[in-house]
């Protein structure tokens, strides 16, 4: 299980990562979508360490 809350990304003073909370379960597939620049990139990367 993979359990994320209030995971947020800062660049300096820009704000790169809005706070987002989510839980995966085991065997659970989850999609990231959207559009380009919306942090989608950098999730992985925070997620990542």
């Amino acid at each position: 299980m993979l359990e994320v809350q209030q995971l947020a990304v800062n660049y300096r003073s820009v704000l790169g990562l809005e706070p987002v909370s989510f839980w995966v379960s085991p065997g659970q597939r989850v999609g990231i979508i959207g559009p380009n620049k919306a942090g989608k990139s950098t999730l992985l990367k925070a997620l990542l360490g």
